[in-house]
């Protein structure tokens, strides 16, 4: 007949839960920035995707009446041209940071700018480093061309 002793030991020790703690701890040291990184090249590509939607739904207006809307207020613009697409366009005055979009034109409708102002919401910048994101970065569309970059990226709206 054998007889078999409680162990003495069990849990864990304090230093083995200390060395879990930390090595958690490393790991979301090195993954949390990563994903705020991704977030907001997220949010930046949609502010891009938006941004060439709206310069399209202007390129398509420039081309039936010769002339860009001539206003100087994004709500205007938006409004005038869901009424131009009997309301079948959904567009947004507003970025994906909260920011109002800015859009100027000059008095005869020939050009026009559309603007985001990014992440910081204040204007700077509209460039970015080859290779390195900034999401402070301004994005500007001028007469269809986007004229900022994003990670060294650009795109081009007709």
């Amino acid at each position: 007949m054998k007889i078999f002793r409680k162990s003495a030991q069990q849990g864990f020790s304090l230093v083995e839960l200390l060395i879990v703690v930390v090595v958690i701890g490393v790991l979301a040291g090195i993954a949390v920035p990563g994903f705020f990184t991704a977030y907001e090249k997220a949010k930046d590509k949609k502010v891009i995707t938006d941004m060439r939607n709206i310069a399209v739904a202007i390129g398509i207006y420039r081309i039936d009446k010769n002339y860009v809307p001539i206003t100087n207020d994004i709500t205007v613009l938006i409004d005038e041209i869901r009424n131009y697409a009997n309301g079948s366009n959904p567009m947004s005055t507003h970025d994906t940071w909260g920011n109002k979009f800015i859009y100027l034109s000059d008095a005869d409708g020939t050009t026009y700018t559309l603007m985001s102002y990014g992440k910081d919401r204040a204007a700077g910048p509209s460039y970015a480093t080859i290779g390195h994101f900034d999401a402070n970065a301004d994005t500007l569309v001028v007469n269809g061309v986007f004229r900022a970059s994003h990670g060294g990226t650009s795109a081009v709206a007709y």
